[in-house]
């Protein structure tokens, strides 16, 4: 089990250092060993880049996410997994670590570790402290998601989701 940080994989926009990886992995495989990545992508390891005001990333409650300080971000809601920024880059690294790794036949599968789930663990926690509910995500690229997911994957209406729901919504 390989656990990275998504901070140290891409420490600028578009720029990749797969060192400490290519030498882990290699170790791993020179032993036989078949490999499971893991890439931890909340606040503090989402890259510091992300963070900048000029990027706009915003938390789940639409908030701004930058200008954190480490921690600080214990205390403060993570950032939206679905703002496009932050979803860009996140594909374009696991596409680059399934390129790089998938070849060698000893790569068994690779997860992620996004805020929401790391922070789930420690809900009761942090909720007592903040007094809020950190797990879910109420901003607005969140509800664009799940009304696609809803009406696309699952090929539901909106009279549907309001039956199911036991109300009637009257708009997406």
């Amino acid at each position: 089990q390989l656990e990275m940080l998504w901070c140290d994989i891409e420490p600028l926009p578009g720029v990749y250092d797969f060192s400490d990886l290519d030498r882990v992995f290699l170790h791993a495989a020179r032993r036989g060993k078949h490999v499971n990545i893991s890439l931890y992508t909340t606040d503090g390891n989402m890259p510091a880049w992300l963070r900048q005001k000029k990027y706009n990333v915003l938390d789940q409650y639409g908030k701004p996410a930058w200008g954190r300080t480490d921690w600080l971000m214990l205390l403060v809601p993570p950032p939206s997994t679905h703002v496009p920024l932050y979803r860009e880059h996140f594909r374009d690294v696991w596409k680059l670590i399934a390129e790089r790794y998938t070849p060698s036949g000893r790569l068994l599968r690779f997860d992620l570790r996004p805020p929401l789930c790391e922070r789930f663990y420690f809900d009761d926690f942090i909720n007592d402290m903040r007094g809020t509910d950190n797990v879910w995500d109420y901003s607005e690229w969140a509800r664009r998601d799940f009304i696609r997911y809803l009406r696309d994957r699952r090929k539901l209406t909106l009279e549907e989701v309001s039956r199911r729901a036991g109300t009637l919504f009257d708009s997406w």
